[in-house]
């Protein structure tokens, strides 16, 4: 828990080596500039359950669209952990 708020930046887009990126258990209430995200073609695992989305099963949906190798996580798992599948 980083206490993390508002959106997560357009800026972490210009991380294109970004493997993981793991941002649960803050307070996190939007994506800036989802599109930008496409960018990050290494991005493997994207962790942001247990934030403030308003609908973190639509936000997941249009990160899938954006990252589509990515394995996203915006709502808690049984075992909390975010696995990159392949």
């Amino acid at each position: 828990f980083n206490r993390l708020t508002g959106e997560v930046p357009a800026s972490l887009a210009r991380c294109t080596r970004l493997c993981v990126l793991e941002l649960s258990a803050n307070r996190l209430s939007g994506v800036a500039d989802l599109e930008g995200w496409s960018a990050l073609e290494n991005l493997a695992s994207l962790d942001l359950w247990n934030n403030g989305f308003d609908d973190p099963d639509a936000l997941k949906a249009r990160l899938a669209g954006v990252l589509p190798a990515c394995r996203v996580t915006a709502v808690p798992t049984p075992c909390h952990i975010a696995v990159p599948v392949g």
